[in-house]
Protein backbone atom coordinates (compact mmCIF):
# COMPACT_ATOMS: atom_id res chain seq x y z
CA UNK A 1 0.00 0.00 0.00
CA UNK A 2 0.89 3.55 -0.81
CA UNK A 3 2.15 5.51 2.39
CA UNK A 4 -0.53 8.76 0.46
CA UNK A 5 -3.63 6.42 1.48
CA UNK A 6 -2.22 6.23 5.19
CA UNK A 7 -3.60 9.56 6.46
CA UNK A 8 -7.00 8.09 5.03
CA UNK A 9 -7.08 4.59 6.53
CA UNK A 10 -5.94 6.59 10.13
CA UNK A 11 -9.09 9.10 9.45
CA UNK A 12 -11.36 6.12 8.99
CA UNK A 13 -10.17 3.92 12.44
CA UNK A 14 -10.59 7.16 14.15
CA UNK A 15 -13.95 7.65 12.77
CA UNK A 16 -14.77 3.89 13.31
CA UNK A 17 -13.96 3.72 16.89
CA UNK A 18 -15.96 6.96 18.10
CA UNK A 19 -18.88 5.13 16.28
CA UNK A 20 -18.59 1.84 17.84
CA UNK A 21 -17.74 3.98 21.30
CA UNK A 22 -21.16 5.47 21.39
CA UNK A 23 -23.54 2.76 19.61
CA UNK A 24 -22.14 -0.01 22.21
CA UNK A 25 -23.74 0.94 25.65
CA UNK A 26 -26.88 2.25 23.14
CA UNK A 27 -26.70 -1.46 22.19
CA UNK A 28 -25.86 -3.60 25.31
CA UNK A 29 -28.06 -2.16 27.60
CA UNK A 30 -31.06 -0.65 25.74
CA UNK A 31 -30.81 2.67 27.68
CA UNK A 32 -30.15 5.53 25.87
CA UNK A 33 -26.27 6.84 25.76
CA UNK A 34 -27.01 10.74 26.01
CA UNK A 35 -29.13 11.81 29.04
CA UNK A 36 -31.00 15.33 28.26
CA UNK A 37 -31.95 15.63 31.87
CA UNK A 38 -30.43 19.07 33.84
CA UNK A 39 -27.99 18.09 36.55
CA UNK A 40 -29.84 18.48 40.05
CA UNK A 41 -29.28 21.76 41.66
CA UNK A 42 -28.19 22.05 45.67
CA UNK A 43 -30.58 24.20 47.51
CA UNK A 44 -28.96 27.53 49.17
CA UNK A 45 -28.01 27.84 52.27
CA UNK A 46 -31.16 28.84 54.77
CA UNK A 47 -30.04 32.28 56.01
CA UNK A 48 -32.01 33.67 58.60
CA UNK A 49 -32.21 37.41 59.35
CA UNK A 50 -31.06 38.54 62.45
CA UNK A 51 -33.95 40.32 65.02
CA UNK A 52 -34.75 43.84 65.31
CA UNK A 53 -32.91 44.23 68.30
CA UNK A 54 -29.64 42.74 67.23
CA UNK A 55 -29.83 44.60 63.76
CA UNK A 56 -29.68 47.92 66.14
CA UNK A 57 -27.05 46.79 68.42
CA UNK A 58 -25.20 46.18 64.94
CA UNK A 59 -26.09 49.75 63.55
CA UNK A 60 -24.39 51.17 66.77
CA UNK A 61 -21.01 49.19 66.34
CA UNK A 62 -21.25 50.09 63.03
CA UNK A 63 -20.86 53.97 63.14
CA UNK A 64 -18.10 53.04 66.67
CA UNK A 65 -15.77 51.31 64.29
CA UNK A 66 -14.07 53.85 63.07
CA UNK A 67 -12.67 54.49 66.49
CA UNK A 68 -12.10 50.78 67.50
CA UNK A 69 -10.48 50.40 64.72
CA UNK A 70 -7.83 54.07 64.93
CA UNK A 71 -7.18 53.36 68.45
CA UNK A 72 -7.73 55.40 71.66
CA UNK A 73 -7.57 58.87 70.64
CA UNK A 74 -3.99 60.13 71.19
CA UNK A 75 -3.26 62.02 74.31
CA UNK A 76 -0.86 64.98 74.41
CA UNK A 77 2.52 63.94 75.91
CA UNK A 78 5.57 66.55 76.73
CA UNK A 79 7.54 66.51 73.34
CA UNK A 80 11.37 67.10 73.63
CA UNK A 81 12.36 69.26 70.87
CA UNK A 82 15.47 69.81 72.01
CA UNK A 83 16.73 68.12 68.81
CA UNK A 84 15.56 71.25 67.02
CA UNK A 85 17.15 73.84 68.80
CA UNK A 86 14.62 74.57 71.49
CA UNK A 87 15.34 75.74 74.85
CA UNK A 88 12.70 76.53 77.57
CA UNK A 89 12.55 79.93 78.48
CA UNK A 90 12.87 81.26 82.41
CA UNK A 91 9.80 82.41 83.93
CA UNK A 92 8.30 85.62 83.59
CA UNK A 93 9.90 86.30 80.04
CA UNK A 94 6.66 87.01 77.86
CA UNK A 95 5.85 88.66 74.58
CA UNK A 96 3.47 90.60 73.31
CA UNK A 97 1.29 92.93 74.55
CA UNK A 98 -1.63 93.21 77.34
CA UNK A 99 -4.47 92.73 75.42
CA UNK A 100 -7.16 92.89 78.33
CA UNK A 101 -9.88 94.91 76.42
CA UNK A 102 -9.90 91.80 74.03
CA UNK A 103 -9.55 88.88 76.14
CA UNK A 104 -6.17 87.68 75.10
CA UNK A 105 -4.04 86.34 77.79
CA UNK A 106 -0.19 86.71 77.59
CA UNK A 107 1.41 84.11 75.83
CA UNK A 108 5.08 83.18 75.72
CA UNK A 109 5.75 82.57 72.08
CA UNK A 110 9.45 80.16 72.15
CA UNK A 111 9.70 78.46 68.54
CA UNK A 112 7.15 78.58 65.48
CA UNK A 113 8.45 76.69 62.32
CA UNK A 114 6.80 75.49 58.98
CA UNK A 115 6.90 73.29 56.46
CA UNK A 116 4.95 73.57 53.11
CA UNK A 117 2.12 71.12 54.34
CA UNK A 118 2.29 71.62 58.64
CA UNK A 119 2.95 74.56 60.99
CA UNK A 120 3.52 74.65 64.13
CA UNK A 121 4.71 76.71 67.22
CA UNK A 122 5.51 76.26 71.21
CA UNK A 123 3.68 78.14 72.96
CA UNK A 124 3.96 78.32 76.87
CA UNK A 125 6.48 75.26 76.66
CA UNK A 126 3.77 73.33 74.37
CA UNK A 127 3.63 72.36 70.92
CA UNK A 128 0.67 73.48 69.00
CA UNK A 129 -0.19 72.93 64.94
CA UNK A 130 -1.43 75.91 63.27
CA UNK A 131 -5.30 75.99 63.62
CA UNK A 132 -5.29 74.92 66.94
CA UNK A 133 -7.20 76.11 69.81
CA UNK A 134 -5.54 77.10 73.39
CA UNK A 135 -7.52 77.05 76.49
CA UNK A 136 -9.60 80.41 77.12
CA UNK A 137 -10.80 80.21 73.16
CA UNK A 138 -8.36 81.40 71.41
CA UNK A 139 -7.11 80.27 68.29
CA UNK A 140 -3.77 79.91 66.07
CA UNK A 141 -4.74 81.32 62.69
CA UNK A 142 -1.09 82.27 61.34
CA UNK A 143 2.30 80.58 61.69
CA UNK A 144 4.75 82.54 60.81
CA UNK A 145 8.73 82.26 61.18
CA UNK A 146 8.98 85.01 63.61
CA UNK A 147 5.33 86.07 64.79
CA UNK A 148 2.03 84.06 65.07
CA UNK A 149 -1.75 85.03 65.19
CA UNK A 150 -4.31 84.60 67.74
CA UNK A 151 -7.78 85.36 67.00
CA UNK A 152 -10.55 85.32 69.68
CA UNK A 153 -13.81 86.33 68.43
CA UNK A 154 -13.41 89.61 66.56
CA UNK A 155 -10.07 90.32 68.08
CA UNK A 156 -6.65 90.04 66.63
CA UNK A 157 -3.24 89.81 68.03
CA UNK A 158 0.27 88.91 66.71
CA UNK A 159 2.83 87.78 68.90
CA UNK A 160 6.73 87.51 68.33
CA UNK A 161 8.87 84.53 68.89
CA UNK A 162 10.87 85.40 71.93
CA UNK A 163 14.46 83.25 71.23
CA UNK A 164 15.60 81.86 74.34
CA UNK A 165 18.58 84.67 74.91
CA UNK A 166 15.11 86.82 75.39
CA UNK A 167 15.60 89.01 71.60
CA UNK A 168 12.17 89.01 70.62
CA UNK A 169 12.02 88.32 66.70
CA UNK A 170 12.07 91.06 63.79
CA UNK A 171 8.87 90.93 62.12
CA UNK A 172 9.16 90.42 58.26
CA UNK A 173 6.10 92.59 57.75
Amino acid sequence: MKRKYHSAIYVSWLVGGTIVAFLYPLLSSGAPAISHKLPTVKPLADIQVPAPDVLARIDVLDRAMPVLAGGPPARSKAVDLSLLGYLPMPAGRYSGRQGRESGFADYKVTMAFYSPKRRFCVIDGRLYPEGASLPGGVKITRVESKRILLVRGKYRQWIDVVSPMGEVGKNDS
